[in-house]
C-alpha cells in the first residue's frame, strides 16, 4: 500500500509493531545522529504510567512489567485515547520513532516499526524540504517532498516574514519548532497547524506560521533547537518544510530507462544544492514499462517536446505530468478475480485498519471470489472511485488488497507514458526499517515467480540424488509444491517444502526398481554426502574429550567444506555437463564440476586414512585439529589398525568370516546392494589372503578402502562391467610443429587499473590528464614519485606519456625491451557503444560473476555453450594437427572448457609440490585392484558410473604424470614461497616436460585473488597485490628465457573489471567497466600502448596487458581516455568508462600466433568478433607479434562470391553475382525446397507433395501457381511469374508469356545463347548442353549432372540419383529408383524394392531384407537377419536383439534383457502401439500407457511430417552445425550436396530422424 494512504495515529492502531531496545535508546531500524545519545537536554518521548500504550509495552502479569521482546497491538488504542480526560504526547504527534517506557535510573526503550508501504515516485503539489548542515547553519540539501508523508519536521515564522527584505532575512527571518521529541517528522499540514499554534515567550501576540526561513534561532523555553553557537554539529541534521515549490522532472537515457530528478526552487540566498541521487546528474536508473514502448530519446530530440525536455548527457530531462484515476469506473468493468489481479498494482491497508465507518463493504455478491470496499459510505457499483478497495484471494491462495487506481506519469507535450513507479526506501532519509521491507517484498517476488518453482525442484531433486529429472518428475515435484500437497501430505498453502520433499521421495520415479536400470540414471555423490555416508555406514565413533570435526578444512581437499561456499552459487552450477560420455549423452551432473584430478585423489586419501589411521588431520585425514600434540600416527604398515592418535575411527566389524560373506555385508551398507557380483568376487579375492593370515581386521579394512573407490559406492547409477581394463589415451608421437603457449593470468576481483597505468604528459589539445586524474582520484591517485614514466609510441594515443606502478617493475623492464604492451580501455562488448546506447549491453554490468564469465567466454551472444576462448582455441588446434595440452591452477577454469565433442581434458596442475597418491598403500598392489573394479563399462552400464571410473584411471594416471615430472624436472630458477610464484613455478616445471609429453600447444590459467578493494585502505593492498604478481612474473620470463622457450611464451592477463575512478564513502573503489591489460613476451612487437584511453576520468574502461617473448612490444596500444571529467564521451558516471576495444581485438592475433589462422576456425573461437569491423577493431598476429603469420591486408572477411556470407559457412559458395542469399549463402535459384527439381526462384508451386510429376514451373495437377510478390533483383534465366516487372532484361526467351501484370522493360528478341539452368521445353535443341536435365524422349549422349527423367537407361554413369526403370551399368554414388537392384553397393540408401547384395551404411527403403547389417536403420518390411545398430523401422520383427531403440510396431522376437544403450536423442518416428518396458527419455505416441515413467511429458506432438523435406532441411541442418562447431574444412563435398535439390531422396529419407533441427524439439 501507498505510505499516503496510512491512517493518522498508526502508531496507535491494531497491528502497530514494537520492538524491544532495552536499556539503550539508540534505534536500530531509524537514523539516529551519535551526538544525540546520552545528552541530558534530548528531548525524548517519554509515556505516562497510565497511558494505554504503556499498559501494553509493559505487559504486565501481576508481577510488575514483563517487557515482551516483541509486541503488535491486538486491538485499537485510539477510542481508549479519545475517551481518556489526559492528554499523551504520544497521541499528539503524527508517528513514533523510540518511546521510553519507565523513567527513572533503569529507563526501559522501544522502538516503533511502520507497516510496510511504498512511496510513489511522482506526486501533486510538492514542497521543497531542506536540512541545515551547511557552514554557519545554512541549508545546503533542497529536495523535493510529498506534504502527505510524514518526512520533515515544521520551521515557524512570524507571521509577515515574506515581506521582509532580502538583505535583512538573514538575521531577522530565524525559524522556530515545537517538536514533541527530537528528530520528530510530521506532515506538512501537521506543520502547518503547530506553527499556528505556536506561542514564545516574551513574543506574547505574535502569530506564527510555516514558512521558508534560512535559520532556525538557538532553543528557547522548551523548543527543539539547540544553541548554535555552543555546538554546531548538535543540530538537527534532518529535513524541514518550506512553503517552496518543488518540480518533478524525468531523464530518460537511450534505452528507456529512467531516473527521478527533483528540481527545487532556490531559497533566499539563491541556494539551489541537490543531492546527487535525485539531481539532474543522477545516474540512478532503473527500468520503467513504457507505454507502447515510445519514449523521448536525444536521436529524436526529446520527442520534440520543445521546452519541455532538455538534453543532458546524452539523456532528457523533461516535465511530467501526473494522471491518476480509477482503475475500474464499475464492478462490471472490473469483471472477475483475474482482470482484477492483473490491472490493478498498487495495493491497499485492511479496510478494517481504518476508524469504524470509514469503509464498508459493498456490491455484495456482484464478482465471485472478491469483496468490494466502497469509503464512505458510497456504495454506488456503477460508479467507483479511485478509494475502492478490492479484496481478491490470489493463485497462491492469499488474501491481498488492491487500491482500485491507476497512476501514470506522461512527459509533458507528449503522449509517451509510464506507469507511476514506488519505492519502499525514502529518498530523503534513508531507514534501515524500509530496507527489511524491501528485502521482504523481493523474496516475495522470487518466491511468488513463475520460475521459482521449477527453480527450486530442480535443484531438491539434484541433491535428492537426481542429477538430471525428468520434465514429468520436475513437473510432479512442481505441481506439489504449488498445491501445497502431495498424496495428503502437506499443509494445502503455495510453498510447502514438506509437500515438494514428499513428491521427491515417492513418486513413482524415485520408488522405481526398473528405473535405477536406466543408464541415464542416477547422481555422482557429492563430496560431502560421500564422506558422511562412509563414516555412518562403517559406524564411526568419536573418542576424544575434543569436539567433533566440524570438517571446515575440506575445501581444498576435496572442493567442498561446511561454511565454505565460494560463492552464492554454491561449490558447483545446477547446469554444469562435464565433457565426455555425460556431455555425449546431454545429461547434468553438477557435483562433477568439482570431480578435478586432486580432488578424486584427496578424497580417496581421506577415506583411505580413516580407514587405517582413524579421524587425523595429517596423513591425509579428515580432522581439523591433530589430537594430543602434534605427533602423526606413524606411516607403516604395522600401525594400521592402530587409533591411539585418533579422534575417533570406524568400529563397523563384520561377524562372517568368509571374504564373499563380508563383501556382500559392506556391499548393503555401502553400496545398498549395488555392488555388483564380479566386483565383489574381486574383492573377496583381494581379501581373501588376510583371512588366510587370520588378519581379519586388515581384511576389512582393504574391502572398505576398495570400496569406497568403486563407482557403485561414489555415485547412484548401476553399474555392468565388461572385464575390459579401461585404460587413458596416450599419443607417443612427437610433435612436427614449434613449441608455444599461452598463459592467462586473471586478476579476481576486479584489479584497479587505472592505478596500474596512469595518464602523465603531451595529452590531447595540451589537456592536462594528469591533473585531472588527481582531481578524480583524490588521494587514491599514484603520486609522480610512484610511477615509472613511458612513451605511449602510438600515433593518436590520448597521451604521449604514462605512468607504470612501480610496484610492478618487471613491466616498465619489458615494456623498455618492446616484450610487453598495454591495451587502454579493453572490456566486455557486445558491440561498440557509447554514452547514449551503452545500457544495451547484453550482460549484466559491473556483477563479479557476469563480467568474470564474458571474459572466460569470450562470446556474449551465447553461441558456443558452456565454453571458453582458451577450451576452444585448443579444440580448433586439435583438428588442425597441432598436439594440444591445457593446464590449470586449481579448479574449475571455464577459459579453459572445451567443446564437450571434442573431449579436450584439462590438467589440474598443482600449486605445490604434488605427492604420489596412496603413496603408502594398505596393499602394494591397490592401484591395479582399483583399476580392475573400475574398467569398461558394457553399454548397458549407468553412465554416472562410467563417468566416475573414467575420472578415477585418468586422475591416477595425471597424478602419476605429474609427480613424475616434478621429480625429474629441474629448474634454473628458484620460485619465491607466496602462492602466485609456486604456481608459475608450476606452469614452467610444465613447459620444460613438453618434450617427454608430445605437446607443441598449451593453454595455461592461474588466478590471482584480492583485488575487489572496497575499503579505505585499496590502495596499499593493490600495491601489495603488484608487489607478489612482480615477484612471480619476474621469475617466470627468467626461468622462461633460461629455457630459451621465452619468444614461443606469451602472458595474457585480464579481470573482472577496472575500478571506479571516484571513490566510495569507505574511502576505496567500487565496480567499474572496460579496464586496462597488458601482454607480455619475448616475440611480442612491444613498447606501445594500444586502444583509447578514455577522454574523460570521472564517468568509465580500464587497461589490460600481455606479456610474451614473441611480442611486438612497448606499445600502449588503444587510446588512453583523453578526459577524465564526468563530461568525458567514455565516462557514464561514478568514473565507470565505457571500453573502445573489445576482449576479440586481442584473442584474435593471439588465436592467430598460435596457429587458428582459418577464417571459420577464428569464428569458433571468438564467435562474436563480426559485430566489430574486423580491420578497425581487431589485431592481426602481425601487429602484435614479431613471428606473426597473418598481414593486416588480410583482415577483412573472406568471400569469394561476394554475397555476404564468410567463405567457410557459405553452403552455396558460387552464388550469382548479385543474387539476394539467404543466411546459408544461398540465393533461390540454388535451393529446391520441395525437391521437384525446380528450383525455388522460378518455383510457382514451393509445396508441392513429394513425388508428384511437375511441370517446368514446379506446378502438378490441380496446384495453382503462386506468383511472386517481389520483383526480381536480377536476371532471370526462367519466366517470370512476378507480378512486379524485372529490373533486368531476361537474357532467354520465355517458353510461357509472363504472368506479371506489367511486361518486361527489355523484352528479349531471340533464342539464348547460353546454357540454361533449367530443362528446355524448346522444340529446338540448346546449342549448348544443359546443366538440367532434358525432357527429351531420348538418353543424353554425355553425362547429366542432374537426374534424367528418360525412359531409357543412361549410357554413362549420373552423379546424382536416376529415375529410370532399367537399372544403371555403373555404381551410382547416389540413391537408386530403379526397381532392379544394383551389382555394385551403393554409398547411399537404395529405393529399390530388391534388396542389395552389398551392405549399404544408410539405411535401405527396399522391400526386403539387406542380408548383411545395416550402419543404420532398415525401412525394410521384412526383418534384417542380422543385428542392427541403429533403430529399424522395419514393420517386421528382428530377429536378433537390437543395441539401440526399435521403430518397429511389433515387439522383438528376441526380447531385450537389458534397456537401452543410451537415452534416445529423438522421438520414435513410428508409434508403438504396445507399452514400453523401459521408460523413455522422450515422449510416446504409444496408443498405451508405459508401464515405466517417461521421463519427458507426452502430449509433445509428432511433427516429422510438418517440416518440408529436402534442401531446405539440408541447409538448416548444415547451419546448425556451423553454429555448433565453426569448423567446416573438408565438407565442400557436403556443401555442393546440399545445393538444387540434389541427393533430395535422399534429404527426405534421412530427415525423418531429423526433427529436433525442424523446429520441433521440445
Amino acid at each position: 500500500p501507498l505510505c499516503s494512504e496510512i491512517p493518522p495515529k498508526h502508531h496507535l492502531r491494531q497491528g502497530a509493531t514494537y520492538r524491544l531496545l532495552g536499556s539503550k535508546e539508540t534505534p536500530e531500524l531509524h537514523t539516529y545522529y551519535s551526538l544525540w545519545m546520552n545528552q541530558p537536554d534530548t528531548i525524548r518521548l517519554q509515556l505516562e504510567p497510565d497511558s494505554p500504550l504503556h499498559a501494553q509495552l509493559c505487559a504486565d502479569g501481576g508481577n510488575g512489567c514483563t517487557f515482551p521482546g516483541r509486541i503488535v497491538l491486538s486491538t485499537n488504542l485510539l477510542p481508549s485515547y479519545d475517551a481518556s480526560t489526559t492528554s499523551f504526547e504520544e497521541h499528539d504527534v503524527d508517528t513514533i520513532r523510540t518511546v521510553q517506557v519507565r523513567g527513572g535510573g533503569n529507563p526501559i526503550y522501544y522502538e516503533y516499526v511502520r507497516q510496510p508501504c511504498v512511496e510513489q515516485a511522482y506526486y501533486d503539489d510538492a514542497k521543497r524540504i531542506l536540512d541545515y548542515t551547511g557552514g554557519n547553519h545554512v541549508n545546503r540539501r533542497n529536495m523535493c517532498a510529498d506534504p502527505r508523508l510524514e518526512v520533515a519536521a515544521e520551521s515557524c515564522c512570524e507571521s509577515g516574514w515574506d515581506l521582509v527584505e532580502f538583505e535583512s532575512r538573514s538575521n531577522d527571518i530565524w525559524g522556530r519548532r515545537d517538536c514533541k521529541y527530537h528528530a520528530e517528522r510530521v506532515s506538512y499540514s501537521t506543520a502547518q497547524t503547530r506553527c499556528e499554534g505556536l506561542r514564545v515567550e516574551g513574543k506574547e501576540g505574535i502569530a506564527y506560521e510555516q514558512c521558508d526561513n534560512m535559520r532556525f534561532l538557538p532553543q528557547t523555553g522548551g523548543l527543539c533547537v539547540r544553541d548554535p553557537w555552543a555546538n554546531p554539529d548538535r543540530w538537527a541534521a534532518y529535513f524541514h518544510w518550506t512553503t517552496g515549490s518543488c518540480s518533478l522532472k524525468v531523464k530518460v537515457q537511450a534505452d528507456g530507462e529512467i531516473a527521478i530528478v527533483h528540481d527545487p526552487a532556490p531559497d533566499f540566498s539563491g541556494n539551489k544544492e541537490i543531492p546527487s541521487r535525485v539531481s539532474a546528474e543522477s545516474i540512478n536508473f532503473f527500468k520503467v514499462p513504457w507505454k507502447d514502448g515510445q519514449y523521448p530519446d536525444v536521436r529524436s530530440e526529446c520527442a520534440n517536446a520543445g521546452s519541455n525536455c532538455a538534453m543532458l548527457y546524452g539523456s532528457c530531462v523533461c516535465d511530467v505530468v501526473l494522471n491518476e484515476r480509477p482503475g475500474f469506473v464499475s464492478v462490471s468493468d472490473a469483471g472477475n478475480r483475474r482482470n482484477i489481479l492483473d490491472s490493478l498494482k498498487i495495493g491497499a491497508f485492511e479496510p478494517t485498519y481504518f476508524d469504524d465507518g470509514t469503509y464498508t463493504e459493498a456490491c455484495a455478491g456482484d464478482i465471485a471470489d472478491v469483496k468490494v470496499y466502497t469509503k464512505n459510505g458510497d456504495a454506488d457499483c456503477s460508479n467507483l472511485d479511485s478509494d475502492t478497495i478490492f479484496e481478491v484471494v490470489n493463485d497462491y491462495g492469499e488474501t491481498v488488497h488492491l487500491k482500485n487506481m491507476q497512476s501514470t506519469v506522461t512527459v509533458a507535450g507528449t503522449s509517451m507514458s509510464f506507469r507511476n513507479p514506488v519505492h519502499f526506501m525514502s529518498l530523503h532519509d534513508p531507514e534501515l526499517r524500509d530496507a527489511y521491507h524491501e528485502t521482504d517484498a523481493v523474496l516475495d517476488h522470487y518466491f511468488h515467480h513463475p520460475s521459482h518453482p521449477p527453480f527450486l525442484a530442480v535443484r531438491m531433486l539434484q541433491r535428492f540424488g537426481h542429477s538430471s529429472p525428468s520434465p514429468r518428475f520436475v513437473k510432479a515435484v512442481v505441481d506439489a509444491y504449488k498445491a501445497g500437497s502431495f498424496n495428503g501430505i502437506g499443509s494445502g498453502k503455495y510453498g510447502d517444502l514438506g509437500a515438494m520433499v514428499a513428491a521427491i521421495t515417492l513418486d513413482r520415479e524415485a520408488r522405481s526398481i526398473s528405473l535405477n536400470s536406466d543408464p541415464s540414471y542416477g547422481q555422482l555423490r557429492e563430496p560431502l554426502l560421500k564422506i558422511f555416508a562412509f563414516l555412518r555406514s562403517l559406524e564411526y565413533q568419536h573418542d576424544s574429550p575434543l569436539p567433533w570435526p566440524i570438517l571446515t578444512g575440506l575445501h581444498d581437499d576435496i572442493g567442498e567444506a561446511i561454511y565454505r561456499a565460494p560463492s552464492v552459487f554454491s561449490f558447483f552450477l545446477s547446469e554444469f555437463v562435464p565433457s565426455g560420455i555425460l556431455a555425449t549423452a546431454s545429461l547434468a551432473s553438477p557435483e562433477s564440476q568439482i570431480l578435478t584430478t586432486t580432488k578424486i585423489t584427496d578424497i580417496l586419501e581421506s577415506f583411505f586414512a580413516t580407514s587405517k589411521h582413524g579421524m587425523v588431520a595429517c596423513r591425509g585425514g579428515l580432522a581439523d585439529y591433530r589430537p594430543r600434540g602434534s605427533n602423526c600416527p606413524s606411516w607403516r604398515s604395522e600401525y594400521f589398525g592402530d587409533y591411539e592418535l585418533s579422534l575417533g575411527f570406524l568400529t563397523f566389524d563384520s561377524s562372517n568370516n568368509d571374504a564373499m560373506d563380508i563383501v556382500n555385508e559392506l556391499a548393503i551398507i555401502m553400496t545398498a546392494g549395488r555392488l555388483h557380483p564380479s566386483h565383489r568376487t574381486k574383492v573377496a579375492g583381494y581379501i581373501q589372503q588376510y583371512l588366510d593370515s587370520d588378519d581379519k581386521p586388515k581384511a576389512i579394512r582393504y574391502a572398505q578402502q576398495l570400496i569406497s573407490t568403486t563407482a557403485e559406492f561414489q555415485t547412484r547409477s548401476i553399474v555392468n562391467p565388461s572385464d575390459i581394463a579401461r585404460t587413458v589415451e596416450t599419443d607417443d608421437t612427437p610433435p612436427s610443429n614449434k613449441y608455444r603457449a599461452v598463459v592467462y593470468l586473471m586478476f579476481d576481483g576486479g584489479m584497479d587499473s587505472f592505478n596500474l597505468l596512469a595518464p602523465v604528459s603531451g595529452c590531447t589539445d595540451e589537456k592536462d590528464m594528469y591533473q585531472e586524474y588527481q582531481q578524480v582520484r583524490s588521494e587514491h591517485a599514484l603520486r609522480m614519485d610512484e610511477m615509472n614514466v613511458i612513451d605511449a609510441n602510438v600515433a593518436g594515443q590520448t597521451c604521449s606519456k604514462f605512468g607504470i606502478n612501480k610496484a610492478i617493475p618487471i613491466l616498465d623492464e619489458l615494456y623498455g625491451d618492446n616484450q610487453a604492451m598495454f591495451f587502454a580501455n579493453h572490456g566486455v562488448l557486445q558491440t561498440k557503444v557509447n554514452k547514449q546506447n551503452w545500457a544495451q549491453t547484453k550482460t549484466p554490468l559491473f556483477s563479479h560473476s557476469s563480467q568474470k564469465r564474458e571474459f572466460y567466454r569470450v562470446d556474449i551472444e551465447n553461441e558456443t555453450g558452456e565454453t571458453g576462448v582458451g577450451g576452444r582455441l585448443v579444440d580448433v588446434l586439435k583438428r588442425n594437427g597441432f598436439k594440444t595440452s591445457a593446464g590449470s591452477i586449481g579448479s574449475g577454469s571455464l577459459l579453459l572448457s572445451g567443446s564437450p565433442e571434442e573431449n579436450n581434458p584439462v590438467t589440474e596442475l598443482p600449486g605445490y609440490r604434488p605427492s604420489s597418491f596412496n603413496w603408502n598403500p594398505e596393499n602394494s598392489d591397490m592401484k591395479d585392484h582399483m583399476s580392475a573394479i573400475n574398467g569398461e563399462a558394457d553399454v548397458q552400464s549407468g553412465l554416472f558410473g562410467d563417468h566416475w571410473s573414467t575420472k578415477l584411471i585418468q586422475a591416477m594416471a595425471s597424478n602419476e604424470n605429474i609427480v613424475d615430472i616434478y621429480d625429474r624436472t629441474t629448474l634454473n630458477i628458484t620460485f619465491g614461497s607466496n602462492g602466485l610464484d609456486r604456481n608459475f613455478e608450476s606452469i614452467a616445471r610444465w613447459i620444460k616436460s613438453r618434450e617427454e609429453r608430445n605437446v607443441d600447444r598449451e593453454v595455461f590459467f592461474v588466478r590471482h585473488g584480492g583485488y575487489d578493494l572496497h575499503a579505505v585502505d585499496s590502495n596499499r593492498n593493490l600495491e601489495n597485490l603488484l608487489t607478489q604478481v612482480n615477484a612471480a612474473l619476474t621469475d617466470f620470463v627468467a626461468e622462461m628465457k633460461a629455457q630459451e622457450i621465452w619468444n614461443d611464451v606469451t602472458i595474457v592477463t585480464g579481470s573482472d573489471f577496472a575500478r571506479t575512478l571516484t571513490l566510495n564513502s569507505g574511502g576505496g573503489t567500487d565496480h567499474g567497466w572496460g579496464g586496462i591489460g597488458f601482454m607480455m613476451g619475448g616475440d611480442l612487437k612491444g613498447g606501445k600502448v594500444h586502444g583509447q584511453y578514455p577522454d574523460g576520468l570521472t564517468d568509465g574502461g580500464g587497461i589490460g596487458f600481455m606479456m610474451g617473448g614473441d611480442l611486438k612490444g612497448g606499445k600502449v596500444h588503444g587510446q588512453y581516455p583523453d578526459g577524465l571529467s564526468e563530461e568525458g564521451s567514455l565516462n557514464i558516471g561514478r568514473g565507470r568508462i565505457i571500453p573502445t576495444m573489445p576482449l576479440e581485438a586481442s584473442w584474435q592475433a593471439v588465436s592467430q600466433w598460435m596457429g587458428a589462422t582459418d577464417s571459420c576456425d577464428l569464428k569458433y573461437v571468438i564467435p562474436n568478433r563480426d559485430n566489430f569491423d574486423r580491420c578497425a577493431d581487431l589485431f592481426v598476429d602481425q601487429d602484435l607479434f614479431e613471428s606473426g603469420s597473418v598481414p593486416r591486408s588480410e583482415c577483412s572477411m573472406p568471400d569469394a562470391d561476394d554475397d555476404g556470407v564468410e567463405d567457410c559457412l557459405d553452403v552455396c559458395p558460387d552464388t550469382p553475382a548479385g543474387a539476394a542469399v539467404d543466411d546459408d549463402g544461398c540465393a533461390g535459384s540454388q535451393l529446391d525446397d520441395d525437391n521437384d527439381s525446380v528450383t525455388n526462384d522460378r518455383d510457382a508451386c514451393p509445396d508441392t507433395a513429394a513425388g508428384a510429376v511437375v511441370d517446368e514451373f514446379g506446378c502438378s495437377d490441380g496446384e495453382t501457381r503462386q506468383p511472386s510478390t517481389q520483383p526480381s533483383q536480377a536476371p532471370t534465366n526462367s519466366p517470370s511469374v512476378s507480378s512486379e516487372p524485372s529490373a533486368y532484361p531476361s537474357e532467354t526467351p520465355t517458353s510461357e508469356p509472363s504472368s506479371s501484370g506489367v511486361p518486361s522493360m527489355q523484352p528479349s528478341e531471340g533464342p539464348s545463347v547460353l546454357p540454361t539452368m533449367m530443362p528446355s521445353v524448346s522444340s529446338m535443341p540448346s546449342q549448348f548442353p544443359s546443366v538440367s536435365p532434358t525432357l527429351s524422349a531420348g538418353p543424353s549422349s554425355a553425362p547429366s549432372s542432374s537426374p534424367s527423367e528418360s525412359a531409357q537407361p543412361s549410357m554413362v554413369p549420373s552423379t546424382v540419383p536416376s529415375e529410370s526403370i532399367q537399372p544403371s551399368a555403373s555404381p551410382s554414388a547416389m540413391p537408386s529408383d530403379s526397381a532392379q537392384p544394383s551389382a555394385t553397393p551403393s554409398s547411399a540408401p537404395s529405393e529399390s524394392i530388391q534388396p542389395s547384395e552389398s551392405p549399404s551404411d544408410v539405411p535401405s527403403l527396399s522391400a526386403r531384407p539387406s542380408g548383411s547389417p545395416s550402419m543404420d536403420p532398415t525401412n525394410s518390411m521384412e526383418p534384417s537377419l542380422l543385428p542392427s545398430s541403429s533403430p529399424t523401422t522395419s514393420a517386421i520383427p528382428s530377429t536378433m536383439p537390437s543395441a539401440s531403440p526399435s521403430e518397429s510396431s511389433e515387439p522383438s522376437m528376441v526380447p531385450s534383457t537389458q534397456p537401452s544403450a543410451l537415452p534416445s536423442s529423438q522421438p520414435s518416428m513410428t508409434p508403438t502401439s504396445a507399452p514400453s518396458e523401459v521408460p523413455s527419455s522422450l515422449p510416446s505416441e504409444s496408443l498405451q500407457p508405459s508401464s515405466n515413467p517417461s521421463s519427458t511429458p507426452t502430449d509433445t506432438p509428432h511433427c516429422g511430417d510438418e517440416e518440408s523435406d529436402g534442401t531446405r532441411r539440408q541447409l538448416k541442418n548444415k547451419k546448425t552445425n556451423n553454429k555448433a562447431k565453426k569448423q567446416t574444412k573438408g565438407k565442400k563435398n557436403e556443401k555442393n550436396n546440399k545445393k538444387k535439390g540434389k541427393n533430395a531422396k535422399k534429404g527426405k529419407n534421412n530427415n525423418d530422424n531429423d526433427n529436433n533441427d525442424s523446429g520441433c524439439d521440445s
